[in-house]
């Protein structure tokens, strides 16, 4: 026969007795919980007059409070944002394009970082738009568009001995790195803003991921 537990033992079997103040603070949060879950739609009302205010007095604080929030619990807010892009497509469109416009490095750098995130849809989107006659018809248009202006902007004096070597050094790159590598014109053949030629001057052999990252865009010096 054993007797009632003593000593150190007794004190880990049998939890610590509750403090005065323990067992207030515990009875206020429980006493607060009753009545939230009671007066619901009536503290929510309240919560959007008072932000609604805050919004308008002082819409600093509003923004610093959001970030605080967003950064201490993304995994609530991050599903919900995307369920209401999903619902209101047409409404973040115009977003969208503005966004793309006034932040170009931004909008790019988030497309790589989520095709590297997500290979295997990147895949089956490629073979699904291959598959697409309209794709394939807009693809060969583009294709050919590009090859009758490089043919009228290949001067007469162009050196295509020393052209076709860069394009064999972008060959060689590719098969001795393991990364592609292809031969971009520094002067975009076709720019908005300014039309290069198709000569050995304005070629030069850069990665593929900087050549999609240029686009057809010119890199001030």
């Amino acid at each position: 026969m054993t007797g009632p537990s003593t000593g150190i033992f007794h004190d880990m079997d049998e939890p610590a007795a509750e403090t005065d103040f323990e067992r207030t603070r515990r009875l206020r949060r429980e006493a607060s919980a009753r009545y939230r879950a009671k007066n619901l739609e009536k503290r929510r009302a309240w919560t959007r007059d008072y932000m609604a205010k805050k919004r308008r007095e002082d819409p600093e604080w509003v923004k610093a409070n959001n970030d605080r929030y967003l950064a201490k619990h993304p995994e609530r807010w991050k599903p919900k944002k995307y369920e209401y892009y999903l619902k209101n497509k047409e409404k973040w469109k115009p977003h969208h394009k503005r966004y793309k416009a006034e932040n170009p490095e931004k909008y790019r750098a988030a497309i790589e970082a989520w095709r590297k995130r997500n290979p295997e849809k990147v895949k089956a989107a490629q073979s699904k738009s291959k598959s697409r006659p309209e794709a394939k018809a807009r693809n060969s248009a583009r294709q050919m568009r590009r090859h009758a202006t490089k043919l009228n902007a290949t001067p007469p004096w162009a050196d295509h001995a020393v052209i076709q070597e860069i394009y064999d050094f972008a060959n060689y790159m590719t098969r001795t790195t393991g990364q592609k590598w292809e031969v971009d014109h520094i002067y975009p053949l076709i720019s908005d803003t300014i039309c290069g030629l198709h000569c050995e001057f304005n070629l030069q052999v850069i990665t593929k991921r900087q050549n999609v990252q240029k686009s057809n865009r010119w890199n001030h010096p």
